[in-house]
């Protein structure tokens, strides 16, 4: 009947009261525990935690791409401009879309890395001073590190790159750039060699006199698409804001990992206690139970 009545007065104690009761009891500890830890993480991200440098670099596409005429040209022009009254996808959007996608591709990061001995030597850096033993391990250390969005609300193209020093995140970002840049030249000047030898042997083939004209036209004007490509600096994009790393840390922050140990530290601690106060509970009940169950067979009369 005494347990009945504890159970029910038990039963009637409010949800919250067993923590607040805890709580009362453990405040100052966990108050000092966290205090410390706060403390302890921010001075360790401050003075001693590898500090990370962030380049950044912004390019927008060149929405006339170089086409073959005149008549061409302008009519690609139209098109971009009508589409972005529509409010569609332009040209500038399209190049954007590929030039992420070069960036971002195994074949032209291994091949950038290949070519430029301070790439190689991040990885490397990051591998634990071992060379990454395949192509794909050299592709995910480069490519993890580096980021590139595309704002539709200013057209520019974003790119970022972040190493342990500013210098290394600078140069390296720097490589992206002049390599997309060549990697693009060249496909333009190919595509136009390709478009010139055969109209060369078109024209070699034809007797026809206005045919012949026409080809020569259309001959003259990739071979200035490939001259154009060549010399144009600004080629298929133009560099907004070449890469520069701003004088700020760009991880770790001590400030936001002092203010999530402050969040978390206590909710662990609190958890901890009281699941240690329930299995000190659930083994008192068992032993009480165990007791009881004892002393009923040793008050139990004898069988005869």
């Amino acid at each position: 009947m005494e347990l009945s009545n504890s159970q029910a007065v038990g039963e009637s104690d409010p949800a919250w009261l067993p923590y607040w009761q805890l709580l009362s009891r453990w405040w100052l500890i966990v108050l000092i525990v966290t205090v410390v830890a706060a403390v302890a993480t921010w001075c360790t991200t401050k003075y001693y935690a590898q500090k990370w440098y962030q380049a950044t670099a912004a390019l927008t596409p060149v929405a006339k791409p170089l086409t073959p005429g005149g008549a061409a040209f302008m009519g690609a022009s139209a098109a971009g401009g009508l589409l972005d009254l529509l409010g569609g996808s332009s040209m500038t959007d399209t190049n954007a879309q590929e030039y992420m996608s070069i960036l971002k591709s195994y074949a032209f990061t291994v091949s950038m890395a290949e070519r430029h001995q301070p790439i190689l030597a991040f990885a490397t850096d990051l591998n634990d001073g071992v060379p990454p033993p395949t192509q794909w391990q050299l592709f995910s250390i480069v490519n993890g590190h580096f980021g590139c969005d595309y704002n539709l609300k200013t057209g520019n193209l974003n790119l970022s790159f972040v190493a342990k020093t500013r210098d290394e995140a600078q140069r390296i970002l720097g490589y992206y750039v002049d390599d997309l840049r060549d990697k693009l030249r060249g496909r333009e000047m190919h595509d136009a060699g390709v478009a010139v030898a055969s109209l060369r042997d078109e024209i070699n083939k034809t007797s026809d006199s206005l045919l012949q004209s026409q080809l020569y036209e259309l001959m003259a004007s990739q071979v200035q698409r490939e001259k154009l490509a060549q010399v144009e600096a600004d080629f298929a994009f133009t560099v907004i804001e070449p890469p520069m790393v701003p004088d700020n840390v760009f991880s770790p922050h001590p400030t936001r990992n002092a203010f999530v140990v402050i969040l978390f530290v206590p909710l662990v601690i609190f958890g901890t206690l009281r699941a240690l106060e329930r299995l000190t509970q659930m083994s008192a009940e068992a032993r009480r139970r165990t007791g009881a169950s004892g002393r009923g067979l040793i008050d139990a009369p004898p069988v005869d």
